[in-house]
């Protein structure tokens, strides 16, 4: 699935002028239907069957490892106790979530955020990398239950695997975007 920057079952559907960054393939099986009016990427489905068996393992994998609950519905920007919105290297479960103000990830390592519901980034906010976190050195997957939303001028970072569908409303995604249904404006 490293081929992919956007891979889904059931299609892919750009109304914007999304750039896919590398690698900026986008790929869709069994439903092979991409369309895109703006956006700058290639659309390569020959090895989307391959990538979504892969995509599963990896969701399978993620999701059987320990977490650290934060609880049922809440906000991410104020779960973490008195770390409010900074989360450490770590893996951490809960139902739905929100993230109304952003979170920051502080420090470099590997974070896993299950979500067995939804998760929504509001408009205008981040995932941000502090404390010597880089894209680099720094590894984030995000584990759906169901959807995955982020509207305008919101920016996200790491790799979302959604059982349903992700809908990046505009904003930046640094990172892949794996669902049932991926839509872009």
């Amino acid at each position: 699935a490293a081929k992919y920057g956007v891979l889904a079952a059931a299609g892919v559907t750009n109304t914007g002028a999304t750039v896919v960054a590398p690698p900026a393939v986008v790929g869709s099986f069994p439903t092979t239907s991409i369309t895109n009016t703006g956006g700058t990427f290639t659309i390569d489905n020959i090895d989307a069957a391959a990538a979504q068996a892969a995509a599963l393992i990896a969701y399978n994998y993620y999701s059987g490892l320990t977490f650290s609950s934060l609880g049922g519905s809440i906000d991410l920007s104020t779960a973490n106790g008195s770390g409010g919105n900074t989360y450490t290297p770590g893996n951490y479960s809960f139902g739905a979530a929100l993230m109304s103000t952003g979170i920051v990830l502080n420090g470099a390592g590997t974070y896993i955020f299950k979500g067995s519901s939804t998760i929504n980034l509001a408009s205008g906010q981040a995932v941000t990398l502090s404390g010597g976190a880089t894209l680099a050195n720094t590894t984030v997957i995000w584990l759906v239950g169901s959807s995955f939303t982020s509207v305008a001028t919101s920016t996200m970072v790491g790799n979302i695997l959604a059982n349903t569908s992700i809908n990046l409303g505009g904003g930046v995604l640094n990172g892949r975007a794996i669902a049932g249904i991926v839509t872009s404006s």
